[in-house]
């Protein structure tokens, strides 16, 4: 890999490392401070105006299907007004919670809420991202349990049966019994299309210096220069994997602090009902896509 014509710091271009950490403290004060202040400014309208915003964005997308179909599909997988059909899943797992979260703020639309809330959900399925649909799936089971039941009751139902079931019968086995094997793409389950291969080029990066990392939007330019050799396989693209890439980038001392950082948000949010499940969720589904670790786009933006 041709790495010489860069000016290096802790692994990265120099302009581009430094505009990375920029954005990642222009992202944490307008998400954790400036927006907030909006919020009780607008006395919470502002959080229906991002999800009336989200529905216009979806609705585009589904009428592009008749009258753009060349803009909102990529290789016959369904994108809507997104680069791609993962992006939009990622922004439909995002949007849910965000929308669930209006019904109760805003009981007086609840009907329109749940037109969008099926917008939603339309849009997921025709991404065909198996990650949002699962993630969106997490999100509803944790929630609904978490608010009827106990904690106990709760840990038992979210986490120890799915996993004892999903360990007995097989994922694969699972998605050819309720005749979803084709949508899915079950053929690709084993090698997580890709993915495997990506992480694990990852973690022999990794081992290099894993304890704090190259540098900010080093993964970017590591497998960048990949791609020659990764036309060739089923996998384009980065790390897919939130974790592994902060690893790569930052440190496991990096992961650390950012993992401790989501606690801290998670004991101050109010509405643990919500919170704990979307937390739960989200962390789950950032194993498969790196757009965690990303700064300014739209995905992160939301999350916080």
């Amino acid at each position: 890999m041709q790495r010489a014509s860069y000016l290096i710091i802790g692994g990265g271009p120099a302009g581009l490392t430094m505009a990375k950490m920029l954005s990642y403290f222009l992202l944490i004060f307008v998400t954790l401070h400036l927006f907030p202040y909006l919020i009780r400014k607008t006395k919470g309208t502002i959080l229906m105006d991002i999800v009336h915003l989200s529905a216009i964005f979806l609705i585009l997308g589904l009428v592009g299907i008749v009258f753009y179909p060349g803009r909102v599909f990529l290789a016959a997988r369904y994108r809507g007004m997104l680069g791609n059909p993962n992006g939009l899943g990622v922004y439909c797992s995002l949007i849910f919670p965000i929308t669930l979260a209006m019904i109760s703020l805003f009981p007086l639309a609840k009907r329109r809420l749940r037109l969008i809330l099926l917008l939603v959900v339309i849009s997921a399925i025709l991404s065909g991202s198996r990650t949002t649909l699962g993630t969106i799936g997490i999100f509803y089971f944790l929630y609904v349990f978490y608010k009827r039941g106990s904690g106990l009751v709760f840990l038992l139902w979210a986490i120890v049966l799915p996993s004892i079931f999903l360990t007995t019968v097989g994922i694969e086995r699972l998605v050819q019994l309720v005749g979803l094997g084709d949508f899915l793409r079950v053929e690709s389950l084993t090698t997580g299309t890709g993915r495997f291969l990506a992480w694990q080029m990852g973690l022999n990066e990794i081992a290099r210096n894993p304890f704090i990392g190259r540098g900010f939007a080093y993964e970017e330019m590591f497998f960048h220069d990949l791609a020659s050799f990764l036309v060739g396989t089923e996998h384009q693209g980065g790390m897919h994997n939130s974790y592994l890439t902060f690893i790569l980038n930052n440190g496991y001392i990096g992961l650390l602090f950012f993992l401790a950082f989501l606690l801290i948000l998670l004991s101050r949010v109010k509405a643990k009902g919500l919170g704990t499940p979307f937390i739960i969720a989200m962390l789950i589904a950032a194993t498969f896509e790196s757009w965690l670790n990303s700064s300014l786009n739209a995905f992160t933006i939301h999350f916080f």
